[in-house]
């Protein structure tokens, strides 16, 4: 199943007209085709306000009633008569086993929901107004590798991001000085309550995984302004849609990369986790309780400009495309401020200095 928002409104995603070579096909036209592109298989959408009767109209209200939107999505199923064989959309759905949820992706099994055309452009951030925005650094072995320390283990090396730096897929990025960085990252989109869990509970506790951009300001990170760095505006991109974890061909072992100007700079897969998702979930919820509709951006593979020589940072006419295998694709440009701010050229003054040596 495809969460995904629209105006503001909770809506659930599907492909048209698949040519019935399966997900093997879906993943490759994901990969290589652009948000617009007249080659890019066909989306539609339907709103969820008024089949439930306003009860899941927005995001907040399906992540904060997971389970029981779960239990709506399941009985509307039933009603129309849905079984594991009727899946008609040639991706190879199967029904949820991790939540009990059948998957709502085959016409059958949402006859009663109104499907209209989608403009993948349209779509909004899939979690608009997360509470708590958590991201973690150095969560890879290749990106440590990078930065000079290959062979260590730290706790997850955690920071949160203001939840206003979220922004849509396909949304216009400011690049307000130099020396911002790109980081491909997959985000996990808390759906039940967490609190003090062990790691084998974890994923139970995952609604669906989404595509993200941690942007990252250098110099500001480095003059020991991590969050601030991580929180300006626009610099969690995320989408273009949540996609639940039970249609995941392997939720442990998926591929991302990174494309800045059609050139690729970040290749790697979350098997290269230095601390898995549910050693990540156990170890935030040991400090604090994660919520329904929070966000966590799990690390970055190699491949950042920080580490390259010479190095490379994002600029104003940049177009970034971030994509995860069997996720979906975001695709960000980047643009000048409209505005100037009160501390613009204090900013800027925090010049990034080389990575220190090994």
């Amino acid at each position: 199943m495809r969460l995904g928002c629209l105006d503001g409104e909770a809506v659930l995603v599907r492909e048209t007209g698949t040519d019935g070579a399966g997900e093997a096909s879906r993943i490759d036209d994901e990969r290589e085709g652009r948000p617009g592109d007249p080659t890019t298989r066909r989306h539609e959408y339907a709103a969820l306000a008024g089949p439930s009767a306003g009860r899941f109209a927005t995001p907040d209200q399906v992540y904060g009633d997971w389970a029981d939107f779960l239990a709506w999505i399941t009985a509307t199923n039933h009603a129309n008569g849905l079984n594991s064989a009727n899946s008609a959309d040639g991706t190879g759905s199967r029904t949820s086993r991790a939540h009990g949820a059948t998957d709502t992706s085959s016409p059958a099994a949402t006859a009663a929901l109104r499907w209209l055309p989608l403009d993948l452009d349209r779509l909004q951030a899939p979690v608009p107004r997360p509470g708590q925005v958590f991201g973690v650094g150095l969560n890879f072995h290749s990106h440590l590798v990078e930065g000079g320390r290959a062979g260590e283990h730290p706790l997850p090396l955690t920071f949160t991001k203001f939840p206003s730096s979220v922004t849509g897929p396909y949304d216009d990025v400011e690049i307000p000085f130099d020396g911002v960085d790109y980081e491909v990252e997959l985000v996990l989109v808390i759906g039940r309550h967490a609190d003090r869990i062990a790691a084998a509970d974890a994923w139970d506790h995952v609604a669906g995984v989404t595509v993200g951009q941690d942007l990252s300001a250098r110099g500001v990170q480095q003059g020991g302004q991590l969050s601030l760095a991580k929180s300006f505006r626009g610099f969690a991109p995320i989408g273009p849609w949540v996609r639940t974890v039970d249609e995941l061909a392997d939720r442990d072992k998926l591929g991302l990369r990174c494309h800045v100007d059609g050139e690729l700079l970040q290749d790697g897969s979350t098997a290269d986790m230095v601390h898995t998702v549910p050693e990540l979930l156990a170890f935030l919820s040991t400090v604090t309780a994660l919520r329904p509709g929070d966000i966590v951006f799990t690390g970055t593979p190699s491949g950042v400009g920080f580490f390259r020589d010479p190095q490379r940072f994002l600029r104003a006419g940049d177009v970034v495309r971030s994509e995860i295998d069997g996720v979906g694709v975001i695709e960000n440009r980047c643009v000048e401020p409209e505005t100037a701010g009160a501390y613009d050229d204090a900013f800027r003054a925090l010049a990034v200095r080389p990575p220190k040596p090994a």
